[in-house]
């Protein structure tokens, strides 16, 4: 009976350090820069903004300055598919880490009843404005050399682009 049951744990043994090796070449900078961040955020010039921009509810944004330096850029808004809620963090005005959940919804956004799927989590680092590690959904490192990861570093690139707009505009 005990063999049966370390038989099924195995597997979920492995999967902290599968992990740890994927996230374990990340480096400490962007940790510490993160911490920093999100450690002083009542310290920063907060401002706030509701947008719409074609989605069904529109979404807003909160955006951190130190000085006239953005330094967390966060964005939340709801599609016809469910809700994102993307984190753009900056160290002296350059883009080093994105934190992205989707959370898929089963039905339409109007039926509060309807739950949830699991959500999508993604972590995006960058450096000197071009990105260099993606971590998906289940913390493993994906290939750089795809076109899967070409394609997401553009629209992660993108989305941040047009976020700034709107926040701008209006």
């Amino acid at each position: 009976m005990k063999r049966l049951i370390y038989l099924m744990l195995l597997p979920f043994l492995f999967q902290g350090t599968l992990m740890a090796q994927n996230e374990g070449n990340i480096p400490t900078k962007y940790r510490d820069w993160y911490f920093a961040i999100n450690d002083n955020l009542d310290s920063f010039r907060l401002v706030t903004k509701k947008f719409e921009d074609g989605t069904q509810k529109g979404g807003y944004m909160k955006v951190y300055y130190e000085k006239d330096s953005i330094v967390l850029f966060h964005a939340e808004y709801e599609v016809a598919s469910g809700k994102t809620s993307d984190d753009y963090y900056f160290k002296d005005g350059k883009l080093f880490f994105v934190y992205s959940i989707i959370t898929p919804s089963m039905g339409p956004m109007y039926d509060p009843t309807m739950p949830g799927l699991s959500p999508e989590e993604n972590r995006y680092y960058f450096s000197e404005g071009k990105m260099t590690i993606w971590l998906d959904t289940r913390r493993a490192r994906v290939d750089s050399t795809t076109e899967e990861y070409t394609i997401r570093a553009d629209e992660v690139l993108y989305e941040l682009s047009r976020l700034k707009s709107l926040l701008v505009g209006e």
